[in-house]
Order: C-alpha cells, then structure tokens, then sequence
C-alpha cells in the first residue's frame, strides 16, 4: 500500500467535517453578532452573551474571532455586501429609464433598513461609533454606492451629468443624503410611510440630476 493510501479519512462529527464544524460556528456568531450588535449596541455587548446567544463557548468564540470588534467588522462587512447586492438587483431589474432604476434602488434600500431594524442600527449608527476602522469601512461602503450610481449614469445616461460638475462629488452628495434620510427615519421611529420617505429621497436625485428636462440617453 503506498503512503497516501494508508493515510486515515479526516475524522467527522455527526456527519460534519472539522472545516464544516468551523465554518458552521462562525455562522452561528455571525448570527448573534446581528442579534446583539443590532440589538443592544456594540458598547452593551459581552462576549458571555454573545456566546449564550450563538449557544457556544468563549473558547470557540476566540477560536472563530480575535474579538469583539473583529466580529463586529465581520458582521457588518456580511450587511453591507448583502446590501448592496439587493440595491444593484433592484436598480438592474427596473425599467431601463434613468427615473425608475433610481426609484427602485432607493426603495430595495430603505425597504431594508425597515424591515430589519437590526440591520439599520448596525450599519447607520454603530458602525461609526465602534473604531476608526469601523468608521472607515461605513465611509468606503458609501464611496462603493457612490461609485456604483456614477458608473451607471457615465455609461447609461451620460447626458445627466451636466457640464462643470464632479460627477463623483455629485453621487457622493446622493449617497449622503440618502444616508442621512435614512438616519433621521430610523431614529424617528420609521415615523413617515415607506412610500413618502422614498418619494423624498427621489426628489433630491431629480433636482440635482434635473431628471424632469435632461434627456436620458
């Protein structure tokens, strides 16, 4: 028999290999950490509770994350990946008009930040309190949107971009004010209906990209 041939199968555990176990316990801390975070705050947040709420021990927990923060970071990059997945889906199924695509984009947006609370404080407001390092992944997740709605307008509908502006300053003064529509929304309580707070965000992108007049080719 040759050397390879006598080399023992890697042990499982109810049916699981020792990766799967690892990647399942990480799941599982991902899943606390939107809990927790989402829930209590990153600053009320222990690691015996985000242990008892991921149901393992601090020894497996240190085994996945280096701490806390790295978790947090981790939760948070997940959030914001998923995020703008569903906001590019959104913008690439709407009518290919310059209006709707923007429209739909906000609303997969701020439909998000609803339908989950946890999601909103994480990304809206812990985020930029936990570290610079947090703070500066919120700061180059907006750049990431900010860059995603110019590629769309330079390409599709270049027109919209007037002479004598940054298109660049132009999308990230979008992308900040819909952050901060967002803000204001979630602290008041999701006090106006989904409908109006998109509607209002829609007029800001109308008037500073002059959707009413400029041609959309």
């Amino acid at each position: 028999m040759t050397a390879s041939a006598k080399r023992p199968a890697p042990r499982r555990y109810g049916g699981m290999s020792d990766q799967e176990r690892r990647d399942e316990r990480q799941r599982r801390f991902l899943e606390a950490g939107l809990e927790t975070f989402g829930s209590l705050g990153y600053s009320a947040t222990t690691t015996r509770r985000l242990c008892a709420e991921a149901g393992l021990t601090q020894r497996y927990f240190y085994q996945s994350f280096e701490g806390m923060e790295a978790l947090f970071v981790a939760v948070a990059k997940q959030l914001s990946e998923d995020l703008r997945q569903q906001i590019l889906t959104a913008m690439m199924t709407a009518e290919p008009e310059p209006e709707a695509m923007i429209r739909s984009s906000l609303g997969a947006y701020f439909h998000i930040m609803r339908n989950d609370p946890r999601v909103a404080r994480i990304l809206l407001i812990e985020v930029f309190s936990v570290s610079q390092q947090t703070e500066l992944l919120a700061r180059h997740f907006m750049d990431e949107l900010s860059d995603l709605l110019q590629g769309i307008l330079e390409t599709r509908y270049p027109r919209l971009l007037r002479q004598g502006i940054s298109p660049r300053l132009l999308t990230t003064g979008l992308i900040g004010a819909t952050h901060h529509i967002a803000l204001r929304w979630i602290m008041s309580g999701y006090a106006e209906p989904l409908e109006q707070v998109v509607e209002t965000a829609l007029q800001i992108c109308r008037n500073a990209l002059d959707l009413s007049s400029s041609p959309t080719s």
